[in-house]
């Protein structure tokens, strides 16, 4: 009877064994790809040190390691201390011939200690702009764009030297965040952690044949590629900030320079292609609840209020001292109470309830010829940056080159049709005249020969 007894309950066990296996294995091909990103991505916000993927069936299966690669590639930019370096363990499965994933190990570039200074600098970045229900998105969007490339340089020096000596920190957010310096990855991670802290979703498109990641974001439902990096000149210039990488579409992304196909082209929408922002390569600053901004192409101080635009004051003056590069750099700050803008000479501010305009700040020049070409207010000093040359290449003066070089050409185009025609006309004319003259020449004859026979 004892033996019986066992061996219903070994039978018992086997059967729920068989049961639990069952449910795994069910459990593990009802997980997505979308499931197991989740996953991955929760473990290395938690700072794992191994991440077990054996738990997700086919979600954890590609068809080559390069796609794994990819796919946990992707999944560490979404985590701002993560590391691009990590390591994945799996083999290659028999049955259906793909790379399984069955372990990764992730590498941070800080200590989970040492989070909150990320986090820290974000809510920086972030502050008035957070919480701040009468701001739309773009206008989060577009501020938290510009104080990101105020706060952050590209990593150029290192870049210059060799792509492979770039350190890690400068591939993730929190470099950008923390150190303020950064590569084209760090910069997207940056800014897509900073979008996700205001609701605003924000993706990633990457382009292996540029090396290059910029974000996707979505405004009201709408997708837009924003270049976070393509937008911060390099050599960095302080307060210096172009726009024309902000929500565009997948075309005007390609004529910006993006002129490759391998990259996610659905953002489609033209509406913001054309946008006034184009029109600035300043900061846009938030003040007492308003947007302002400095329109360069027009050489005004402006404030927007989500749908007109009010103009405040000129800030009319030219840079550089060849005809060619003679264009308005004008830059924008605040010190929290005025408005702060630059000329080629001195710094002024503006008061926005009296209108009023000073000088506040001159800074000593070591020639005559220097020219202010970077500004902005940083912790209660005035930064210049003074240069004897417009050494800031920007999209406008590029627009600007090919409009004067355009005219150019139609204008010598012109001069040559009005060369052409009076050329025509005088042949015509000498044509005519020696038909005429011939053709007198031919009557005079004629009545000579009429008067010699009347004559005989």
């Amino acid at each position: 009877m004892k033996k019986c007894k066992n061996v219903v309950l070994v039978l018992a066990v086997m059967f729920c064994a068989l049961f639990v296996s069952a449910t795994d294995v069910r459990a593990q091909e009802e997980y997505t790809r979308e499931d197991f990103k989740e996953y991955v991505i929760s473990e290395l916000e938690g700072f794992a040190r191994i991440i077990d993927a054996s738990d997700f069936g086919a979600a954890r299966e590609f068809d080559t390691y390069e796609d794994a690669y990819h796919f946990i590639y992707d999944c560490n930019l979404y985590v701002i201390w993560a590391s691009r370096k990590f390591a994945i363990y799996g083999d290659y499965s028999e049955e259906t011939g793909k790379f399984q994933i069955n372990r990764i190990i992730p590498l941070y570039v800080c200590a989970m200690e040492n989070a909150y200074k990320a986090e820290d600098a974000a809510n920086k970045i972030l502050e008035g702009i957070k919480g701040n229900d009468s701001l739309t998105d773009i206008e989060k969007a577009l501020l938290i764009h510009d104080r990101l490339i105020v706060a952050c340089e590209y990593d150029e020096a290192n870049y210059n030297i060799d792509i492979k000596v770039i350190p890690n920190v400068a591939h993730n957010g929190y470099g950008a965040l923390v150190n303020g310096i950064a590569v084209c990855d760090g910069y997207s991670s940056a800014y897509r952690y900073l979008l996700e802290q205001v609701g605003i979703k924000a993706e990633f498109c990457l382009s292996w044949d540029l090396n290059h990641i910029w974000n996707i974001v979505y405004i009201d439902g709408e997708a837009y590629h924003v270049d976070v990096t393509w937008d911060d000149p390099v050599s960095d210039t302080e307060g210096y900030v172009s726009h024309k990488n902000f929500l565009v579409s997948s075309d005007m992304l390609y004529r910006m320079g993006h002129d490759t196909d391998d990259y996610d082209t659905t953002p489609d929408s033209t509406k913001y292609d054309n946008a006034f922002w184009r029109d600035s390569q300043s900061e846009f600053q938030l003040l007492d609840g308003k947007i302002y901004y400095i329109d360069n192409d027009k050489e005004k101080l402006m404030e927007w209020d989500g749908d007109k635009h009010h103009k405040l004051c000129k800030v009319k003056d030219r840079w550089g001292k060849f005809p060619m590069a003679n264009f308005n750099y004008a830059l924008l700050s605040t010190d929290g109470e005025n408005l702060l803008f630059s000329l080629a000479d001195a710094v002024y501010s503006f008061d926005v309830d009296t209108k009023e305009k000073k000088l506040v700040y001159q800074p000593e020049k070591a020639s005559e010829d220097m020219d202010i070409y970077g500004f902005t207010y940083q912790d209660g000093e005035f930064v210049c940056e003074l240069n004897n040359e417009a050494f800031i290449y920007n999209e406008v003066k590029a627009q600007h080159l090919m409009l004067i070089l355009r005219a150019i050409l139609i204008a010598v185009i012109i001069v040559i049709v009005l060369i052409i025609v009076l050329i025509v006309k005088f042949v015509k004319k000498r044509r005519k005249k020696k038909l005429l003259a011939a053709e007198a020449v031919k009557a005079n004859e004629i009545q000579e020969e009429s008067n010699k026979m009347t004559q005989e």
